[in-house]
């Protein structure tokens, strides 16, 4: 009886698919998921500050490692820039 309900074409419970396209979040699932389980071994944080720091260096480090530049040289760079009093390394460069 179910499968009459059901018309052989544009079944209500799956979209519409175009070729190249997936149809889930997959990508972004796993572009996360290092960060959902580094949340998960440190058991987050205690403070709003520690939340911030956490989420920056996290941003700083997965857009370092998407443009193939070495994080730990990068934050390094960030650091002396710093201690210097001169203009850090930009990201978008």
């Amino acid at each position: 009886m179910a499968k009459e309900a059901i018309p052989r074409r544009g079944r209500p419970d799956r979209p519409g698919r175009a070729r190249g396209i997936e149809s889930t979040n997959n990508h972004a699932g796993r572009e996360l998921r290092a960060f959902v389980l580094w949340r998960r071994r440190s058991f987050g944080s205690q403070s709003d500050r520690g939340n911030e720091f956490a989420e920056r260096l996290m941003t700083v480090a997965h857009t370092a490692r998407k443009q193939n530049k070495n994080v730990l040289d990068f934050l390094t760079a960030c650091v002396g820039a710093a201690r210097d009093g001169t203009k850090p390394p930009s990201l978008f460069a």
